[in-house]
């Protein structure tokens, strides 16, 4: 930033100093002046995702937060120490990659002729996605001055999360609207739909349900209202709706966590004993796909969550369940919402009293169902034998063993909700700390490195933002409490 900030200096004291032709001699014939939108959209959905679902983002904190896996070695993140500089690259990647995402919308606002509402709207989307991603995990954060460089804004303000949340709904309730699927949006160079605007439009409404009922226990007429007029202007019907980056069998556009472990030849992550417990005692057909048998015995073993180094090194990772075939397979879809999610989102919503058609029951089987039949055909894509995939029946005895409960909604919804979560780590522990479902997450097994009596409800803000945006993060904090793991969120009411 500092570099930055000279750089910026130079090149204003160079146009008060010679402005004659200057447009005219600095400009390369050769070279375009501007972007391609489709190459902004594309380099902002790999940058974004490759970041999420990277080693420092999804793998070693969402995935230990939400307690899907445990860690073979290294054991500082199960045990809620986190690093410093990979909290500086995630801000840093993931604004870059906000900011690409509104040069999209800059260059067609700009446009004379030849604006594209719909690269704008799917542009929009993607903001959305990726701030409420941020904020879910910090709080208040830069959002309405966040991208105003031109402006002269370089440090900008952070804006109090129930603001964002508002602006949320509103920007995915006029994206959806803008979309016109009979004329030309982006093509191939959409890594999530293709180019598919009727999808664009069906995520844009989903996305709006899961930001609205986030916040339902602070706003809880505005939070059903707003449901009921995204499932009225169409949500996802199937996994075929299913909003994810499409990555590939081949480098470099495989999945972050093939290239983690197999491509690095890094063995880091396990099945932690708290998510394989609740698989193994549920019977969960699940299993297979999201976990390997042990290699000394062949059968289900969990690795304890948040062991110190010492115990998970005299643990051999042959004792243990490690990650299965499918999770590791190079073109794992990765998921940004799907359809599972936007079930257990309408079987909430209609326990809490919104005008939707239908019986919570039927939304949270069907949340089930969604969810166990996209691991199916991961399975089947990847070729795992018949005697792991699951019948018909077998899926039905799951459900019906399985039973929603209208008096204890909030733990059965919030428990398979996280099940299905899996891979999607920041939703399940944003889940977790909303609906306070019992008896499954649990504090490392060897104690916490910090001192900490509870599993943690943010992420500090990263260290560059006390140097650079001293004024506005520290008011940020005055408002939103103390900068630490323990702080509570705006929506996440005790």
């Amino acid at each position: 930033m500092k570099k930055r900030l000279l750089a910026i200096g130079a090149a204003l004291l160079m146009m008060t100093a010679c402005t004659n032709n200057f447009e005219e001699i600095n400009t390369n014939p050769n070279e375009p002046n501007v972007v391609p939108a489709e190459f902004l959209l594309t380099h902002a959905q790999e940058s974004i995702l490759d970041q999420i679902y990277g080693g420092f983002d999804n793998q070693r904190i969402g995935m230990t937060l939400a307690q899907y896996w445990s860690q073979n070695q290294y054991t500082e993140e199960s045990r809620f120490q986190y690093r410093a500089g990979t909290n500086n690259t995630t801000w840093s990647t993931i604004y870059t990659g906000i900011n690409n995402l509104q040069e999209i919308i800059r260059i067609n606002e700009a446009r004379t002729a030849g604006r594209n509402e719909n690269e704008i709207a799917v542009a929009r989307i993607m903001k959305a996605w990726t701030y409420h991603f941020l904020t879910d995990i910090y709080g208040d954060i830069p959002y309405g001055e966040a991208l105003n460089i031109s402006g002269g804004v370089i440090a900008p303000a952070y804006t109090p999360q129930q603001e964002i949340y508002q602006d949320l709904l509103k920007e995915l309730t006029e994206a959806s609207a803008q979309i016109n699927t009979a004329t030309p949006g982006f093509g191939s160079g959409d890594l999530v739909y293709g180019g598919d605007l009727a999808k664009w439009r069906k995520f844009a409404n989903s996305l709006k349900m899961r930001v609205a009922i986030r916040m339902v226990d602070r706003m809880p007429q505005q939070s059903l209202a707003a449901i009921q007029e995204a499932y009225a202007a169409g949500v996802f019907t199937s996994n075929a709706d299913n909003a994810a980056i499409r990555y590939r069998a081949s480098q470099p556009n495989t999945n972050p966590i093939y290239t983690d472990v197999i491509v690095a030849n890094r063995i880091d992550y396990s099945a932690s004993d708290v998510l394989l417990d609740q698989l193994q005692s549920r019977n969960d057909p699940r299993l297979s796909a999201y976990f390997a048998p042990a290699v000394t015995t062949g059968t289900y073993i969990g690795r304890p969550f948040g062991q110190n180094s010492a115990n998970a090194n005299s643990l051999n990772a042959d004792d243990v369940s490690q990650l299965s075939r499918v999770v590791l397979s190079p073109d794992l879809p990765g998921l940004m919402m799907d359809f599972a999610e936007v079930n257990f989102i309408l079987a909430e919503a209609k326990q809490r009293g919104a005008t939707i058609p239908g019986t919570a029951e039927a939304y949270y089987n069907n949340g089930i169902r969604a969810s166990i039949e996209f691991w199916e055909a991961q399975k089947a894509r990847v070729g795992l034998p018949a005697a792991a995939r699951a019948t018909a029946a077998q899926v039905d005895a799951y459900i019906a063993a399985n039973p929603y409960s209208a008096a204890n909604y909030k733990q059965v919804i919030g428990l398979q909700k996280w099940i299905a979560l899996y891979t999607q780590g920041f939703q399940g522990w944003a889940e977790y700390r909303r609906l306070d479902f019992t008896g499954v997450l649990r504090m490392p097994v060897d104690g916490p490195l910090i001192s900490i009596d509870r599993i943690p409800l943010r992420r500090e803000y990263p260290g560059d933002e006390q140097t650079l945006n001293p004024v506005n993060r520290q008011a940020a904090v005055d408002r939103q409490g103390p900068d630490a793991l323990t702080t509570r969120l705006w929506w996440d009411v005790q």
